[in-house]
């Protein structure tokens, strides 16, 4: 099975040069308690007795950034089942789903489930969430390590009188080890569900695949990994690379059979067994996670899944920890390097003299291809035929050259600068970084003579990136958190097709796409499955994805995903199209220091930025494509229904309204009548 390559590169016909900037359009004032309001702005008080108060974190939790950054950039209002309808969790457990919101004409409550109370010796207390699956299937995560299934008998629309039920619950904790004999405060683990979905088995019954992840130390993995008997090849490679890089997260994949729906509600709450299908690692909570037909699926992660037994593990023996005191001439290795912050260097020492006419040397964006002619000694052990790098790079400030007959240089410009490369090819083949600094500075020497391209570039014309906001937990207490993590806005996603049973990579953005913004507003169920999967009448098949909001120079650049096989016996391929652009969203966003949410709207329309308190922004898509401006709405919504702040903690888009939750209200924006 060929491994393909997921190319994020923007159409240069997409981006707007011509354009200056916003202009601000005011917004009708905002009918408070008003439900009947025609206006853009109406505020709907909660019917919940309780308010919506996300809890506290315990000052002596130990927390990543990433951790950290993902508690203050947490959405506390979800997706409903059904069109025009939402969920969030009140202060008393209770989960609330409302409907009604969009049509601003009424409201209505009801509490489908409260959420039993439970303390755990080796979980901390995050943030509860649901996951609408169907439109009679949610789940509903309790913040700690337990996930309930809740059912309708059948899929009823909103009216109907069929009421919810726990059809049983699943300890996504089950099976791990506490990361020290007293599990204390400062090294419990705190638990995400990053993605799920609901499939339909042959005989009619409903499977659930679901990914979570938690943080795990180095020393905790080791012992795991090296408790019983005596590793394999494959483990022991694992573990010297586990030495090499500092494993932070776990990323399980399980799978669970979804019970018959009951019209009675149980006496108690059965447990469900889960199936533990595969384990990834990575240093940072994945930011996207979408399923795929033909038991595959997508996920995204800034700095990428890191190697381990589910990946191609190369044989690495003991000596390889001291590989870097080694001499180029005693490694058994095709080649070594060296990269420097802009640049990488790779050096291939020949067997016998060649020309550089019998040289064919092609570097492209993303792979290398060397082939010789009339060379039998190089032919077989030196060519490499499309060769992934672990990063895309640029092609054209790139070269090679030939010393002596013998020695093979070649200069890699990265694309990415300041990215730090583990390795030259995406398939690691086990060569670390091995060349000597003075030896690196004289092959740039000559490097110098045989080119007329400058090496170095500019200091003027490196990419400068606006300074990243430190952003602390303001429900921690002034936790501490690991000052190592420190993952936000601004890293590289890379993407990656996956196997659903084994967790292998089929394909993947290599060294990451351009730098990460934000995603888009999750579909509701209705929604998702009209443009989740379309079969057409010769046999092709294609899967629409959310799309998302990479950074490329000052611009938001939005990619969508489209997942397809040209007949349905071939291999599913994931491509990324630039669909279009947000002009000076990067540099935009990058100014607003209280940021809590951004998002964009799957149809490319309006790209959605709101801070912790009152103040939201919205940017609205150029009328065409060589505008110089387009609309900008700043809305302030005031203090909340009980005089409070009105801090926003959550937010959604249905259609085009722009629902927010507050601790006492619910705000409704008409976009339309924002334009």
């Amino acid at each position: 099975m060929a491994y393909n390559i997921i190319d994020f590169q923007p159409n240069a016909k997409l981006l707007n040069p011509h354009f200056e900037g916003y202009k601000l359009r005011l917004v009708d004032d905002q009918s408070t308690e008003n439900t009947g309001s025609d206006s853009a702005i109406c505020v709907l008080p909660l019917k919940s007795p309780q308010l919506v108060e996300p809890k506290k974190l315990a000052n002596n939790a130990l927390l990543t950034f990433d951790e950290v950054y993902s508690r203050v950039h947490y959405n506390h209002l979800f997706c409903g089942p059904v069109l025009d309808s939402f969920i969030y969790v009140d202060s008393a457990d209770n989960v609330q789903m409302v409907y009604g919101v969009c049509n601003g004409r009424f409201l209505y409550t009801e509490t489908i489930f409260t959420i039993p109370q439970y303390q755990s010796d080796t979980a901390l207390s995050g943030y509860p969430g649901a996951i609408c699956l169907s439109p009679s299937v949610v789940l509903v995560f309790d913040g700690i390590e337990r996930i309930y299934v809740l059912q309708k008998p059948y899929a009823a629309n909103s009216e109907s009188n069929s009421q919810w039920t726990a059809a049983g619950s699943l300890e996504i904790g089950i099976g791990t080890v506490a990361a020290g004999a007293s599990a204390d405060d400062e090294r419990r683990r705190m638990y995400y569900v990053i993605g799920a979905c609901l499939e339909t088995a042959t005989n009619n019954a409903g499977i659930v695949k679901l990914h979570y992840c938690y943080k795990i130390s180095r020393e905790e993995e080791r012992h795991n990994s090296t408790s019983g008997n005596s590793l394999s090849s494959s483990d022991q490679a694992l573990q010297t690379h586990m030495d090499r890089k500092d494993i932070t997260f776990c990323i399980n994949a399980v799978q669970l059979d979804l019970p018959q729906p009951s019209s009675s509600p149980a006496a108690s709450i059965p447990t469900l067994l889960t199936k533990t299908i595969h384990t990834l690692h990575s240093h940072a909570i994945p930011v996207y996670c979408e399923y795929l037909p033909q038991n595959k699926y997508i996920l995204g992660v800034k700095n990428g899944v890191i190697l381990d037994d589910t990946e191609l593990v190369p044989q690495i023996d003991d000596q390889m920890e001291n590989i870097s005191s080694i001499a180029p001439e005693q490694q058994s290795a095709l080649y070594y390097w060296m990269q420097s912050n802009s640049d990488v260097t790779v050096c291939i020492e020949l067997p016998e003299k060649v020309s550089a006419q019998q040289i064919s040397c092609i570097l492209s964006r993303s792979a290398l291809t060397l082939q010789f002619i009339n060379a039998v000694n190089c032919e077989a052990k030196y060519s490499f035929n499309n060769s992934a790098f672990f990063d895309h790079i640029v092609a054209d400030e790139s070269v090679w050259t030939l010393e002596n007959g013998s020695l093979l240089t070649l200069y890699l410009q990265k694309g990415h600068e300041d990215a730090r490369w583990s390795r030259v090819f995406s398939n690691d083949d086990g060569v670390l970084e091995t060349m000597d600094p003075n030896e690196f500075a004289e092959i740039r020497a000559q490097l110098e003579k045989h080119t007329s391209e400058q090496l170095e570039r500019p200091a003027a014309n490196a990419r400068v990136h606006p300074p990243a906001t430190r952003v602390l937990d303001q429900d921690s207490g002034g936790s501490e958190f690991d000052d190592e993590q420190n993952l936000s806005d601004g890293q590289a996603v890379i993407f990656s097709l996956r196997q659903w049973r084994t967790g292998q990579a089929e394909a993947s953005s290599i060294g990451g796409a351009p730098d990460w913004l934000c995603s888009s507003f999750p579909l509701c169920v209705k929604a998702h499955e009209n443009k989740e999967s379309q079969n057409n009448a010769d046999g092709n098949t294609s899967a629409l994805l959310p799309p998302v909001c990479l950074k490329f120079d000052v611009d938001g650049v939005v990619f969508g995903l489209c997942a397809g096989n040209q007949k349905a016996d071939d291999d599913l391929k994931v491509e990324a199209h630039h669909m279009g652009t947000f002009s000076a969203l990067s540099y935009i966003q990058a100014s607003k220091r209280e940021k809590r949410f951004m998002y964009i709207d799957a149809d490319m329309s309006v790209a959605v930025v709101a801070e912790s308190q009152r103040r939201i922004y919205i940017y609205h898509q150029v009328e065409n494509a060589d505008a110089s401006s387009a609309v900008q709405n700043v809305v302030d919504l005031g203090t909340d229904a009980d005089g409070g702040s009105g801090e926003i903690l959550g937010i959604q888009l249905c259609g085009r309204v722009l629902v927010l939750l507050r601790r006492r209200s619910l705000c409704r924006i008409d976009l339309v009548q924002c334009q």
